[in-house]
C-alpha cells in the first residue's frame, strides 16, 4: 500500500519501500550494516543495541481513513520530520495541519544515550505506532530508549497521567525483600532526583540519574525525566505522580506520556587483576599455535564422546508435559495440598457455601490455623479445563482487587481450589429480593463498582500478557468489609482467556460467558477483546443502579438505554439505595454504564477511564454527605481545592449576599439539572412561576477563582433565580439583594 502524499512537499508518492530505503540509507551511512540487522533493530531481538520495545497505547475514540490527509500529515510528521529531528536532538515536538487534520507529535529519548541510539528508537518507534494505532488519531508507544507520541489535540507542554504504564526491567536482580530494607535510601534519593529533574539549571532540562553503592556487592540506580517542554512544577507533578503509581518494587520502570521514573538494583561486578603486559613479538606466532592445536585436539575428543553416546542412546520415550500438579509454585506462593487434607480444612465438606456448573464451594479452615478459606471442589466431568486455565491464570495475577489462590489440589480423580474466604458474601445474593439489597446503600453500590473497574483494569491494561476475563458477573464478585467498608474482588477465572503476546488487542475465540452478560458483537464475531469485559462491566453496574438482573422477560439494556436518552433513569433506579438527594452522582454513574452498554465497540470506554469517572461519581456523593451532614476531614479537603467553593461553603443562610448551597442538582429547591448544564458548567436561570430551567440571559457576570467577590445577575429581571453549575457539579443558588 503506498504511502499518501503531502500537498505541501513533493509531487511524488511516499511508499513503504521509500521510507524503509531512507532508513536503510541512513544506517548504513552510519554503521555500515546489512539490511538485515537494520530491519532487525527495529524490533524486539537479538541484535545488540536495537531498542527495546515496551508496549504502546491507542485513544479509541476518533479515527481517520486511508489516504486522508490526516494521515499523510502524520507520516511526514514521524517518518521525515523526526527522522531529521533525531539525529541531532534527543526531544522534538512537532504540529502540522489544521482542524480536523491538524496532527501534535512529539518524542523524547532516555538522556543517557547517543544521538545514534535515540535515531534507532524514534524510528523503530515511528514504525511501530503507525501500525499498531493504524486509522487512530491518537496513540503513544513506549521503549525503553525513547517515547514517541501523536494526537489530533494538543499534547505540548502537558503533564497527563493517562495513559500510563507499568514495566519491570529484567535486566536487575530487584525483589520485594531485597529493596523493603533500603526503603529510606530510594524515597532519598527519587526525591533528590526529581527535584533535580524538575529544577535545576545545570544539568540537562528534565532528566536525572544517580548511582549510590547501598552494600558491598549492590548498586542502586535510579533515573528520572521529563520532556524538556515541562520543566518546573509540571515535571514534578508528573514525576511525583509516576512515583504514586509504582504499587510494587517489582515494577522498576514507570511511563507516563510526558516523564517517566526508573530504578534498578545490581550486583557489583568483580574487576579482575590488571591484564598481563602482550608478549614479546617473536613469541605471537608460538601462541597462536598452541591455542589452534588445543582447540582441535578438544574438538577431536568432543566428537568421540558424542559418537559413543549416540551408539548408546536408548529408544526415545516421549515424556508427557509437566502439569500444574507436579510440585509446588513456589514463585507465586501456591501450596499443592493433597486431598485428605482438603477433607480436613473443610471437615469433610460438612458446610456448603455456594455452587456452580463445575462444583461446589466449601467453608473450611487451613491446617493449623484459624484462618477461614473458601475451596471450590471442582467436578471431573465438567471443570477439568476451567481448572487448568484458572491455575494458570493465577501464576502471573496478583491485586487487591482479585481474590487471592491460595494453593490447589490435582490427583488422578480430585480437583480443588484454595481460595481467601469472603465474609460477605457474593454481590449477586446481596443484589437478590431474598437478601434485600436495602443493605446496599448508594456509596456502597459505587465503591463495589469502582473496585471491580480497578481489578478489570489491572487484567487489561497493567497485566503482562493481557488477559480478559469474560465472565464478568455479580456471581464472581465476592465482597468483603474492611474498616466498616465494604469492597469487593474479582473471582472465578476459568473462563479467562490470557492474550498471546501484549501486541495484539483481539483474538477470535469460541463464545464463552453467561447469558445476559455477553457482549452481542462477541456472540456475532466471536472477536473477543478488551470491550467485551467492558459491556459486561457496564451491565453490573445497571443491575448495582437498577436492582435488575438481565433476564429473557425484559431486556436491560435497552430499557435503560431508552429511559437514559429522555432523562427518565430516575424511574429505573432501585428504590431501596436512597437516592432522592443523590442524583447528580448517579447521573455521573448512569453515562458511565451507557457508555460501556453501547452497541459499537469502539466507543465504549477503557477501564482506565472508567475507573477515573466513578471516582469522580463517589466524589459527588462524599460532598453530599458533607453538605447534608457534618463536613468530614475528607469532604473539606476535596473542596478545598477549590477556593470559590470553598468561599461560599463556609457562608450560612443569613449571608447578606443571599448565598446558599443547594442540596444537589436535584435537590429540593431546583430542578434536577440536565446533562448540558453538568457537562458545559455555567449559568442557568429558574422561572419564578414555573420551575422550568434555562439558560441564564445574563446582564452582568463576574467572577474570580481566587475568591473575590463575584457580581452576577439574570438578565429577566430579579424574579428570577440564579444557579450556576461550577465544574465540581455542585449547585449554588443566589438570591437577588433585594430579594433577601
Amino acid at each position: 500500500m503506498k504511502r499518501p502524499t503531502n500537498p505541501m512537499l513533493t509531487d511524488f508518492q511516499i511508499t513503504e519501500d521509500h521510507i524503509l530505503k531512507c532508513i536503510l540509507q541512513t544506517a548504513r551511512s552510519r554503521r555500515q550494516i546489512t539490511d538485515n540487522q537494520v530491519i532487525s533493530s527495529m524490533w524486539p531481538g537479538t541484535i545488540l543495541g536495537r531498542p527495546h520495545y515496551i508496549s504502546y497505547k491507542c485513544q479509541e475514540k476518533n479515527s481517520y481513513i486511508s489516504d486522508s490527509l490526516f494521515q499523510a500529515n502524520l507520516n511526514f510528521t514521524l517518518f521525515d520530520h523526526f527522522h531529521n529531528e533525531a539525529k541531532h536532538f534527543g526531544f522534538s515536538n512537532f504540529t502540522m495541519g489544521t482542524d480536523d487534520d491538524q496532527v501534535y507529535a512529539l518524542y523524547y529519548c532516555k538522556g543517557d544515550i547517543d544521538a545514534a541510539a535515540c535515531l534507532d528508537c524514534v524510528e523503530a518507534a515511528a514504525m511501530k505506532i503507525t501500525e499498531a494505532c493504524k486509522f487512530w488519531k491518537e496513540g503513544i508507544v513506549w521503549f525503553e530508549e525513547c517515547t514517541l507520541r501523536y494526537a489530533n489535540r494538543t499534547i505540548f507542554s502537558i503533564d497527563e497521567e493517562d495513559p500510563y504504564k507499568l514495566y519491570y526491567n529484567y535486566t536487575g536482580i530487584v525483589t520485594e525483600h531485597q529493596l523493603d530494607q533500603y526503603k529510606q535510601v530510594f524515597d532519598n534519593t527519587m526525591d533528590a532526583l526529581i527535584n533535580q529533574a524538575a529544577y535545576s539549571q545545570e544539568t540537562l532540562p528534565g532528566f536525572a540519574t544517580k548511582q549510590i553503592n547501598i552494600s558491598s556487592s549492590e548498586i542502586l540506580e535510579c533515573l528520572a525525566q521529563c520532556t524538556p517542554d515541562i520543566v518546573g512544577r509540571p515535571c514534578y507533578r508528573c514525576l511525583r505522580t509516576a512515583l504514586r503509581l509504582r504499587d510494587t518494587w517489582a515494577n522498576t520502570v514507570v511511563f507516563l506520556p510526558s516523564c517517566l521514573i526508573r530504578y534498578d538494583l545490581y550486583e557489583t561486578v568483580l574487576h579482575s587483576p590488571p591484564s598481563q603486559p602482550p608478549p614479546p613479538k617473536q613469541d605471537f606466532y608460538t601462541v597462536i599455535i598452541v591455542v589452534v592445536v588445543s582447540v582441535v585436539l578438544v574438538l577431536i575428543v568432543l566428537a568421540l564422546i558424542g559418537g559413543f553416546l549416540l551408539c548408546r542412546r536408548p529408544t526415545q520415550v516421549r515424556v508427557p508435559d509437566v502439569d500444574v500438579d507436579d510440585g509446588e509454585d513456589r514463585e507465586h506462593g501456591l501450596k499443592k495440598f493433597a486431598f485428605n487434607e482438603v477433607e480436613q480444612m473443610t471437615n469433610n465438606f460438612g458446610t456448603e457455601i455456594g455452587n456452580g456448573a463445575c462444583g461446589k464451594v466449601y467453608q473450611g479452615h487451613l491446617l493449623g490455623s484459624t484462618e477461614k478459606v473458601a475451596i471450590k471442589l471442582v467436578t471431573e466431568s465438567k471443570g477439568r479445563a476451567q481448572f487448568s486455565n484458572e491455575i494458570k491464570v493465577y501464576e502471573s495475577i496478583r491485586h487487591k482487587n482479585i481474590v487471592s489462590l491460595l494453593g490447589y489440589c490435582q490427583d488422578e480423580t480430585n480437583m480443588a481450589l484454595v481460595c481467601e474466604f469472603m465474609y460477605e458474601g457474593d454481590l449477586e445474593d446481596r443484589l437478590s429480593d431474598d437478601a434485600g439489597s436495602c443493605s446496599l446503600c448508594w456509596k456502597d453500590r459505587l465503591q463495589i463498582a469502582i473496585d471491580v473497574a480497578e481489578g478489570l483494569h489491572y487484567l487489561h491494561d497493567l497485566c503482562s500478557p493481557r488477559i480478559m476475563h469474560r465472565d464478568v458477573k455479580p456471581a464472581n464478585i465476592l465482597l468483603h468489609e474492611t474498616n466498616k467498608k465494604l469492597h469487593a474482588k474479582l473471582a472465578d477465572f476459568g473462563y479467562s482467556k490470557i492474550f498471546p503476546v501484549e501486541e495484539v488487542t483481539s483474538v477470535e475465540t469460541r463464545v464463552i460467558g453467561t447469558f445476559g452478560y455477553v457482549d452481542p458483537e462477541y456472540l456475532l464475531t466471536k472477536r473477543l477483546n478488551d470491550k467485551v469485559d467492558v459491556y459486561s462491566f457496564g451491565l453490573v453496574l445497571i443491575q448495582l443502579m437498577t436492582g435488575k438482573a438481565p433476564s429473557l422477560r425484559e431486556d436491560v439494556v435497552e430499557s435503560f438505554r431508552n429511559n437514559f436518552n429522555t432523562r427518565k433513569i430516575e424511574k429505573l433506579l432501585d428504590s431501596e439505595m436512597g437516592v432522592d438527594r443523590k442524583f447528580e452522582s448517579v447521573w455521573k454513574a448512569a453515562e458511565v454504564a451507557n457508555s460501556c452498554v453501547n452497541e459499537d465497540p469502539t466507543k465504549r470506554p477503557q477501564m482506565s477511564q472508567i475507573v477515573v469517572d466513578l471516582k469522580q461519581s463517589l466524589g459527588m456523593e462524599l460532598r453530599e454527605e458533607g453538605r447534608s451532614g457534618r463536613m468530614n476531614p475528607l469532604v473539606s479537603g476535596s473542596i478545598s481545592g477549590y477556593p470559590e467553593i470553598q468561599q461560599i461553603s463556609d457562608t450560612t443562610s443569613d449571608d447578606p449576599k443571599g448565598k446558599k448551597i443547594l442540596d444537589s442538582c436535584s435537590g429540593t429547591e431546583s430542578p434536577i439539572v440536565p446533562p448540558e448544564a453538568r457537562e458545559n458548567p455555567g449559568s442557568y436561570c429558574i422561572g419564578s412561576t414555573s420551575n422550568a430551567i434555562s439558560p441564564a440571559t445574563l446582564g452582568t457576570i463576574s467572577e474570580d477563582r481566587e475568591g473575590h467577590e463575584n457580581t452576577r445577575s439574570c438578565g429577566d429581571g430579579s424574579s428570577a433565580r440564579y444557579i450556576t453549575c461550577p465544574i465540581v457539579s455542585d449547585i449554588v443558588q443566589e438570591v437577588p439583594e433585594e430579594a433577601a
